[in-house]
């Protein structure tokens, strides 16, 4: 087929494609900025429509807990995503000198790439992922879907119970390691096949982050806290929970990390109220943004962003309950959501695709306000009686999560390494980083628990990342930032931007070298000290 007769045969795909999404009622706002190479605008237009359609469908699915067949959608897209395309995007990037193209250009091969391997283990991961949607366990003799798990460990306060209750999901898990196991060797052969060493070289270059050089600071950053965690556990185990820290199993650590002790200050019905103020303080709003708070049977209760067209429709799902954790949610949530919202970019791939340690940031930004002691004064109303011990705790949740990251990190280098015994080998590793001894049950969960491509990496240095952009913040307009609009508009400047810049260059910008732990462990210390 002619180049010219190709072109007008994807045009028609392209308008059949159109006319599906606004049959749906939601049709896709135009990325104005393209390039000279047609095929490449061809190839780009492709992918931004089979994003937003991909999108929809994840919505669907995570909203009502409905069955969708996100592997039907790659249909038809062969050649984009092929190692046809990454040559021609690899000769496109060396003939381009326009700075903003070149990593436009780059940016969207490092997506090809990602996508020629989920393309391809797709129906793996929807029979996954629809698998969890409707699987149900037995407690009590009442029925639960797999997705109540966390609630149900969260506020259950008999130390048995939560013992039980971690086993009696232990079945589901065994089936879905079953579908995880195929999966994940399909993805290390579908390394090799687009030109990697392995798994872990091709994450590496997808997360922009050298994996073994971060796996380095992550085993410093848990060395480094080893004892702060550990006399921060002791305190929080009797202080929340009544017991020693000795007795501290894994299923103990959901209820652990709710900071049930101050639940009377995040009371469901006040999310929405408190968070339009913390916005207004900053001159912002929820104007541009969707929000999905409706309480169905099979919705996913893990609070998530959807940037389905940015920055025209940005939306939020969450199943609010109360409580710190799920206020940290929602405020992470709408960390993304401001983000994506006030993006002015043309570029779709600054809109869209990047190095995910830049929003990251921002969300982690938002639910830091969760250990920030103004931000209990003024918003939460915390006593003052309170306020200290609160900020100590959230300060130790986040040393936990961070830690938690690490352990993430170290044991999916070794998974992806092919090591033999991977369920030891979690055990160990996150044992290590909980500070608890994890059972042969917790072993189970080892493949549930990653992330494709070391998203784990990404947490971790948005964290390192957003602790610098919060004391660039408090530097520049006061301890109290939030609520200031100087402090918003400070911000917005960011956010237009998109994704244009990375994380070392995010921290350059802010008078930093690189990415690193110091500010997030100073600040740590600081709030955990009482005086």
């Amino acid at each position: 087929m002619s180049r010219k007769l190709w072109l007008l045969a994807f045009g028609l795909v392209l308008l059949a494609l159109v006319g599906a999404l606004y049959a749906q009622g939601n049709p896709p706002a135009p990325s104005t900025t393209c390039y000279a190479n047609a095929p490449i605008c061809a190839l780009r237009e492709e992918a931004r429509l089979l994003v937003i359609q991909q999108s929809e469908l994840s919505w669907k699915r995570y909203t009502t807990g409905e069955q969708v067949d996100l592997a039907a959608t790659y249909q038809g897209h062969e050649k984009l995503f092929s190692l046809d395309t990454v040559k021609l995007l690899d000769q496109a990037i060396a003939g381009t000198t326009e700075p903003a193209q070149k990593k436009a250009l780059e940016f969207f091969r490092l997506y090809v790439l990602s996508e020629i391997v989920n393309m391809k283990v797709a129906q793996l991961s929807d029979d996954v992922d629809n698998y969890l949607s409707g699987a149900q366990f037995e407690f009590e003799n009442k029925t639960y879907s797999y997705y109540d798990y966390s609630e149900l460990l969260q506020n259950e306060t008999d130390y048995a119970k939560r013992q039980q209750i971690s086993d009696v999901v232990v079945p589901i898990l065994r089936k879905a390691n079953e579908m995880l196991r195929t999966r994940e060797e399909r993805m290390q052969r579908l390394a090799q096949e687009v030109g990697f060493a392995d798994y872990n070289a091709l994450s590496g270059q997808l997360r922009h982050c050298d994996l073994p050089a971060f796996a380095i600071v992550c085993r410093q950053f848990l060395q480094d806290t080893d004892k702060l965690f550990l006399q921060l556990t002791r305190w929080a185990a009797p202080f929340q929970l009544n017991f020693p820290a000795e007795k501290l199993r894994r299923c103990d650590l959901a209820r652990l990390l709710k900071n049930v002790r101050y639940d009377k200050y995040f009371p469901r019905e006040q999310m929405m109220p408190r968070m339009k103020r913390f916005l207004g303080g900053m001159g912002l709003s929820l104007d541009k943004i969707k929000i999905d708070d409706a309480d169905r049977p099979k919705k996913n209760p893990r609070a998530a962003c959807y940037p389905i067209v940015a920055p025209t429709d940005v939306r939020i799902t969450l199943k609010p309950t109360g409580g710190q954790d799920d206020y940290a949610a929602f405020w992470h949530e709408m960390g993304h959501a401001q983000h994506f919202a006030n993006t002015t970019t043309t570029y779709w791939e600054f809109q869209q695709l990047g190095d995910n340690v830049t929003t990251e940031n921002y969300a982690f930004l938002f639910d830091g306000m969760m250990e920030n002691p103004i931000f209990a004064e003024r918003i939460l109303e915390m006593t003052k009686k309170d306020r200290p011990w609160h900020v100590r705790y959230a300060a130790f949740i986040k040393l936990y999560m961070v830690r938690r990251y690490c352990g993430k990190m170290l044991f999916e280098l070794e998974l992806h390494r092919g090591a033999p015994d991977p369920q030891k080998i979690y055990r160990d590793i996150l044992g290590g980083a909980y500070g608890i001894k994890l059972d042969q049950n917790d072993g189970v969960r080892y493949l549930t628990d990653i992330d494709d491509f070391f998203y784990s990496a990404d947490y971790l240095r948005a964290w390192m990342l957003e602790a610098m952009l919060d004391a660039r913040l408090s530097q520049k307009f006061g301890a109290d930032w939030f609520a200031k609009r100087e402090a918003g508009d400070f911000l917005r400047q960011m956010w237009q931007s998109g994704n244009y810049y990375g994380g070392d260059e995010l921290a350059r910008t802010l008078g930093y070298p690189a990415i690193g732990p110091t500010r997030l462990i100073e600040r740590i210390k600081k709030r955990v000290s009482i005086d």
